[in-house]
């Protein structure tokens, strides 16, 4: 607020044509998802997704690696990396306080899955939601759901492949590199 309200101050054009300018549905959205994620964590149900995965990956580094990067794909194509990499981190740091050798795949994969993870849908990054907006307000141009998936999920899909797989090898090689946190258990 302090930003927005010293660049209104500060601009050297019309603070009500500025105004006018903001996209107010994409910054509702977000405020939305904000309160979405905070309800989530009010409620419990981290634990209950800290408790499951662990409970799906069997303690293996591998399947933890694979679910949590392929969850967090999936769930960063619908809500912002942002949210859900927040609402990641006290499940992945819970899992790695039970085991200290998951602690370096575990967060390496959410880092690279959570970047990743909105290029699959319009809605999944705060890019494509300003893109999208500002190629229909300004050019009349209006992409829909089928046509941006098509190319975002074949991404999205050879993205996973990459980048789940850099962290599995890195790993096995012994080079991925340790978070200090957890490096003496």
């Amino acid at each position: 607020m302090v930003g927005g309200m010293a660049a209104l101050m500060f601009c050297a054009g019309d603070p009500e044509h500025a105004i006018k300018k903001v996209k107010w549905t994409v910054i509702l959205f977000f405020v939305g998802l904000f309160v979405i994620i905070g309800c989530v964590k009010a409620t419990g149900l981290l634990q209950v997704t800290a408790d499951t995965l662990v409970s799906l990956g069997g303690g293996s580094s591998t399947v933890l690696t694979l679910i949590i990067g392929l969850f967090v794909m999936a769930t960063s194509g619908f809500v912002d990396n942002i949210p859900v990499t927040a609402t990641m981190l006290p499940i992945v740091d819970k899992i790695a306080q039970g085991d200290p050798s998951l602690a370096a795949p575990l967060f390496w994969v959410l880092v690279g899955a959570s970047n990743l993870g909105g290029n699959g849908t319009p809605i999944g990054s705060v890019s494509s939601v300003v893109a999208l907006h500002a190629l229909e307000t300004d050019r009349g141009e209006k992409v829909g759901w089928g046509e941006f998936m098509k190319a975002g999920m074949l991404i999205l899909a050879f993205q996973a492949v990459l980048v789940i797989g850099y962290v599995l090898i890195m790993n096995w090689l012994g080079l991925l590199p340790q978070l200090p946190k957890y490096a003496g258990g």
